[in-house]
């Protein structure tokens, strides 16, 4: 098996973009200010939190061998292998710019089961990865218009905001990624339209070929699920500050924090999203409490991460030249 690393140059430039960003708007941040923002903060609330992480954690795991094995992916790996997957990609996901660690979690269960999965495997993966993102922006579509109009707005999401752009990126590209998900038969008017797409959405179009409708709109709906889950566990953390984000525009404020901090430009998404979370927030809760969640949502992120580190071991040995095409017990 052959690995490229990463050029250390690549891991560098972010970190060195996140730092450089974080000491810019923590510079402005009043000490005294913090130290009352910390002995405010609700730990009860804090504690659920990171209950419903954990939870989600299980979840992914879950949707990963369930719907793999449920739509034919065959052998598909067992949920102890997804779900060791899902979380030792966390740790790569540190490195690599916008979570691109995900789409390494078919490699990874081939290496803990020490066998051969099929190539749908990996396309799987990326029709997973971009199920996700089609989830999230369609999540942001809906909120955006339930908080069109609405008392209390985000001010900077209203008409003439910093923000009033980001709603029509989310409808641009939710419908953009329509066709790339939905089912389809290969070599159709619709497969032929795809080729001009990047190389990553036409491996993840050329899965969709695999679901039937019925299988389709299962899949979708635990995606929405599953980032409504998330949304929750964001807006825990908020609370448990002395923010409310539960109103649409609160969380779809949270919305734009996740995509600014997918921008490949920084370390984990650090700094790009706590500038955003400064940028909406600020007007309503001062500049304190978007810094700290900021800092929160990170954890959303390295928290797994920690659990996947020792996880690692699992891929030291060498796999075999010649593995079985089918996991062990099988």
């Amino acid at each position: 098996m052959t690995h490229r690393s990463v050029p250390f140059w690549k891991t560098l430039v972010p970190i060195i973009c996140s730092g450089l960003l974080l000491a810019l708007l923590y510079s402005k941040v009043d000490l005294e200010q913090l130290r009352q923002a910390l002995g405010r903060v609700s730990w009860p609330v804090f504690v659920v939190a990171l209950g419903v992480g954990g939870l989600l954690s299980i979840l992914s795991g879950w949707r990963y061998s369930f719907f793999a094995n449920v739509i034919g992916v065959q052998p598909s790996p067992g949920y102890g292998s997804s779900l060791k997957s899902y979380f030792i990609a966390a740790s790569f996901n540190l490195l690599l710019p916008s979570k691109l660690g995900d789409l390494g979690k078919g490699a990874l269960c081939a290496r803990i089961d020490r066998c051969r999965y099929p190539i749908d495997l990996h396309l799987f993966t990326l029709y997973e990865k971009v199920s996700d993102l089609f989830a999230l922006l369609l999540l942001g579509v809906l909120l955006a218009l339930c908080s069109a109009g609405a008392q209390g707005a985000i001010p900077a999401l209203a008409p003439g905001g910093s923000f009033a752009w980001f709603q029509g990126v989310l409808l641009l590209s939710t419908a953009l990624l329509v066709p790339v998900i939905i089912p389809h038969r290969r070599g159709g008017f619709l497969a032929a339209s795809l080729k001009p797409l990047p190389r990553k959405l036409r491996e993840a179009a050329l899965f969709a070929t695999h679901f039937s409708w019925a299988q389709f709109l299962a899949f979708q709906a635990v995606s929405l699920a599953l980032w409504a889950l998330h949304l929750v566990q964001m807006a825990l953390f908020a609370q448990c500050l002395g923010m409310s984000l539960w109103s649409p525009s609160g969380l779809l404020a949270l919305i734009a924090s996740v995509v600014v901090g997918l921008l490949p430009i920084s370390f984990a998404g650090i700094g790009p999203r706590d500038g955003a979370l400064a940028v909406l927030l600020k007007p309503l809760y001062g500049a304190v409490q978007p810094l700290l969640l900021g800092v929160l949502l990170t954890s959303r992120y390295v928290l797994p991460a920690l659990v996947g580190l020792p996880l690692l071991r699992e891929l030291a040995a060498p796999a075999p030249d010649d593995p079985p095409l089918s996991p062990p017990g099988a």
